[in-house]
């Protein structure tokens, strides 16, 4: 005797593991990584595969904390993208995180049921310290996008031992949608270092451009809402700014869609301010990253004016700023070929250094001197030193 279920019966039978297999779905499909690192908090961010509400399980000994992405009295939830920015932390000191990521199977206004929770395992990261101290960091740029280039600038340094990674403009290359930030340099910065070391994006020229560049912000936030901002570490005091675009911003080719003019000088009202700041002032060395670079020699750009105006603008209104507010050293990129310039102790100037879309530099502070080495894919290697100011 044939036994035969009928269609519907048969679906009712299969409902409760269609359920199940739903709910075990939920997985991390990026990061998590680690952004604003500060000497109190932290901010950690990932992506999952489905809506979900995230927070994160922190401490430094044995019991764990829970923070919490919250705004207007409502805990960010039903999103595939998490924030959770932690706080209250003490300078210095190490800690272990997690992230715990819940389903949410019905999300009504009385009747919301919760699902499945995924742990990841557990992470760790150390706060900023203010404290003078030797430590190095490691600094690439222009990478526009390229993955496999971008794995073997890493393999040229090694990270584990710098204290942070810069990414100093046209990572992304004019960024069109979200995954093209992960292909591009995100997923291969949470493999290498990113889940216990942050990386800090320069908004470069190539940033500014593209579909998703008013959204890229929201994958390395900051909580000064701005894309420049200063912190300290071991006794260096650290500027990030945002150069903005390399053409007018009359120029046809951006539909009239820029201001960076009024950016540039907001920024230059607040890089006088920052650079007499007590932080500055008492601080061993300042260093300073913006992408496109604040001092060049003319002859470089001779004939390349979507070179030469922004270039123009930033020697006008920062580099006197950089001088006035003693900045030992600014970190460039964009024009794609190496350069240095020497601090010269008779004009009371800063160190320059360009790095080539084929280079990546370590740095390295120490009690007299700033020490860097370049590397390239060539295989060839540079090295300066900028010696600390004399008081």
């Amino acid at each position: 005797m044939k036994f035969t279920i009928k269609p519907i019966i048969l679906a009712l039978l299969l409902f409760p593991l269609s359920i199940v297999a739903q709910e075990s779905q939920l997985v991390v499909t990026h990061g998590p990584y680690l952004q604003e690192l500060s000497v109190d908090g932290v901010t950690v961010l990932w992506t999952t595969n489905s809506p979900c509400v995230g927070r994160v399980e922190y401490g430094s000994g044995e019991s764990f904390q829970m923070a919490q992405s919250v705004r207007h009295g409502l805990v960010n939830a039903n999103t595939t993208n998490h924030a959770v920015r932690i706080t209250g932390l003490k300078p210095g000191q190490k800690y272990q995180y997690r992230l715990v990521s819940t389903d949410i199977v019905k999300f009504g206004a009385y009747n919301t049921t919760l699902g499945k929770t995924d742990t990841s395992p557990t992470y760790s990261f150390s706060t900023l310290n203010p404290i003078p101290s030797e430590f190095s960091f490691v600094v690439t740029q222009d990478i526009h996008s390229q993955a496999e280039k971008y794995t073997s600038l890493l393999d040229k340094v090694n990270v584990e031992t710098a204290e942070f990674v810069v990414l100093n403009g046209d990572i992304d290359n004019d960024p069109i949608e979200e995954s093209q930030i992960y292909s591009g340099h995100l997923d291969i910065s949470v493999q290498r270092f990113a889940k216990e070391k942050p990386f800090l994006l320069v908004t470069g020229n190539h940033e500014t451009r593209g579909a998703f560049a008013r959204k890229l912000f929201d994958l390395y936030p900051h909580t000064s809402g701005r894309q420049y901002y200063s912190f300290v570490h071991g006794g260096v005091y650290f500027m990030i700014l945002a150069s903005g675009e390399d053409k007018p911003d009359d120029h046809p080719v951006y539909a009239g869609l820029n201001a960076f003019d009024d950016y540039r000088a907001e920024q230059a009202a607040w890089i006088a301010q920052e650079l007499q700041s007590r932080a500055a002032m008492s601080a061993r060395y300042r260093i300073v990253f913006t992408h496109i670079p604040a001092y060049i020699d003319f002859k470089e750009a001779e004939g390349r004016t979507s070179q030469g105006y922004t270039v123009a603008k930033l020697r006008e209104i920062w580099a006197p700023l950089f001088i006035s507010g003693k900045v030992d050293l600014v970190i460039s990129g964009h024009n794609h070929r190496h350069s240095w310039g020497a601090p010269n102790p008779d004009k009371g100037d800063y160190a320059l250094l360009i790095g080539s879309n084929q280079e990546i530099e370590t740095i390295k502070i120490k009690e007299n001197a700033i020490e860097i080495e370049v590397q390239s894919l060539a295989g060839d290697s540079k090295n300066y030193q900028v010696p600390r100011r004399i008081q």
